[in-house]
């Protein structure tokens, strides 16, 4: 199921709290990125388990 445009703002949000050396260590990797994701949006997480790595590729291009 896609994300709303609230639930890709959250997502946003949370990642734009963290500092840039714990943003860096979460957008090296797939993995590290879902982990990330499962502990903090795990609603989230649920919702685009299968889709994950297309999330995290545009998420990679906006904060790069």
């Amino acid at each position: 199921m896609p994300l709303t445009s609230e639930e890709k703002q959250k997502v946003l949000d949370a990642l734009d709290e963290l500092d840039r050396d714990d943003l860096d260590k979460i957008l090296a990797g797939l993995k590290a990125f879902s982990k990330w994701l499962k502990r903090v949006l795990y609603e989230i997480y649920l919702q685009i388990e299968d889709g994950l790595q297309s999330l995290w590729n545009s998420i990679r291009s906006f904060f790069s």
